[in-house]
């Protein structure tokens, strides 16, 4: 019996290698008729990019939406469109070191040259300190570029990281740092004959907008004065803290009503715990009524003193406005078509970001308004004093029900939306800046807020004081 049984094993064992066999083989014709896996793209670092030249000047177009990297302030962004003369979209290649690094820089809109470096995981713009090698390495200074299917990746050389661009929440085009290869960039090469010329068109823009503010500070005057009828106007702003985002920039607004607020004053509601005594001496040298006290009601106390104005038995109009903006003509010449109106209450949405009826420091108000004399009981009757933007829900809760039916609103984006909304009757400056723009301790605009949301962007027809004015 026990041969019969071996042979019988050794016949299971037999069946069992040839179906291995066959089914491995079919296994592999079956799998050679799929496509072969994509390779993976070769990257190649390398300087001449376009062209071989010792200098060129590029135009760095991101090519997910044409967009092209700037110095935006100390930001290296990807945001530029055409609105942004050519000189600062362009780039200067050179090489730096012996071992295919380049240096890129470029003139800012002050005519400064400015390099673009890598620095604790992002690309920034920097001053160019000069041309020393070991220095623009040891700065995050040097680069290269990396070539991979048609397109161009730029290397951080000390670190050999790759640059993405990357959008952070609606903020756009920022520029980090990543281990990962990418190749965001379409570089395109740029005439010096072109940028050259570029610069002396952005030299004429700008001594035509110095034209057109020196023409509308004398009409902005003639205007106001003729609409004045006795009114007492008030500009209110609040004050509080050391910052100096905030103390020079009311600094700055208290030189500036003359210029686009004629009969008007500006009253600073300040924290006589926290201003610094020379920033209220200095407002006052300059012509404010500083109403210094102690602000100890709520981490918001500050943003709702200034509507105190509207209690004023002595003020016959005011408008409130922010520290850190500043007074300009487009926003003058809206608020002086306000007081040539019959209506009680003003309002200024000039930003995608405005659309509410009321914006915490861009509305105004007369005596005629039912807001007069009202703002302490209401704000008592409010809770909030803290959070952030409880000013805004203030207006929305207790504010807007009294006067909704009384606003005349200037809007450059959400006019068909809120009714007594008119275009502004200038149109918007050829840098974009807009009423209620946020700037920093030296007067430099938080540029973000342009690039990010109104840079190119068309408002609505609607909107538009003329049909020409694409931007408002």
């Amino acid at each position: 019996m026990a041969e019969p049984r071996a042979l019988i094993a050794l016949l299971l064992l037999a069946i069992v290698v040839l179906h291995f066999f066959v089914g491995e083989r079919a296994r592999k014709h079956a799998f050679s008729r799929d496509p072969p896996p994509r390779p993976a793209p070769r990257w190649r670092l390398r300087q001449a990019l376009v062209g071989d030249e010792e200098e060129v000047l590029l135009e760095l177009v991101c090519a997910r939406d044409g967009r092209s990297l700037y110095c935006a302030g100390d930001d290296a962004r990807c945001v530029a469109d055409d609105t942004v003369p050519l000189f600062r979209r362009a780039w200067a290649r050179t090489p730096s070191g012996g071992r295919g690094d380049v240096a890129l820089t470029q003139t800012d809109e002050a005519g400064r040259r400015v390099r673009l470096e890598a620095r604790d995981g992002r690309v920034v713009c920097a001053p160019a300190l000069g041309d020393d090698d070991a220095e623009q390495a040891a700065a995050g200074a040097a680069w290269r570029f990396a070539k991979a299917r048609g397109r161009a990746g730029l290397v951080a050389a000390a670190s050999r990281r790759f640059v993405d661009v990357v959008d952070v929440d609606k903020s756009r085009g920022h520029l980090l740092l990543a281990a990962s290869p990418s190749a965001p960039f379409a570089p395109r090469r740029v005439d010096a004959g072109e940028a050259a010329a570029s610069v002396d068109a952005h030299d004429a823009a700008v001594a035509a907008a110095r034209a057109d503010d020196a023409a509308a500070r004398l009409e902005l005057r003639r205007r106001f004065e003729a609409s004045l009828h006795g009114e007492t106007r008030v500009i209110a702003m609040a004050l509080y803290g050391a910052d100096d985002k905030y103390c020079e920039g009311a600094l700055r607004n208290s030189e500036l009503v003359d210029a686009y607020f004629p009969t008007w004053r500006l009253r600073v509601y300040a924290d006589a715990d926290s201003v610094p005594r020379r920033v209220l001496d200095a407002l006052e040298r300059n012509g404010a009524d500083v109403r210094a006290a102690p602000f100890g009601f709520g981490a918001a106390e500050g943003m709702f003193r200034r509507f105190s104005v509207a209690d004023d038995p002595a003020v016959d109009r005011f408008v409130v406005r922010d520290g850190d903006s500043r007074l300009n003509p487009r926003d003058a010449f809206a608020v002086a078509a306000w007081c040539e109106s019959g209506w009680a209450v003003h309002s200024v949405r000039d930003h995608p970001n405005h659309a509410r009826y009321l914006n915490g420091g861009m509305w105004g108000a007369t005596r005629a308004s039912r807001v007069h004399g009202a703002i302490a009981a209401l704000a008592a009757d409010f809770s909030d004093h803290d959070s952030y933007g409880a000013d805004l829900d203030f207006l929305d809760v207790k504010v807007l029900p009294l006067v909704l039916h009384d606003i005349l609103a200037h809007d450059a984006y959400t006019c068909d939306s809120f009714p007594g909304s008119k275009p502004f009757p200038t149109r918007r400056p050829f840098d974009f800046q807009h009423v209620g723009q946020v700037f920093d301790a030296d007067g430099k605009p938080r540029l973000d807020d342009v690039d990010s949301f109104i840079r190119g962007r068309p408002v609505p027809a609607n909107c538009r004081g003329d049909p020409a004015w694409t931007y408002g």
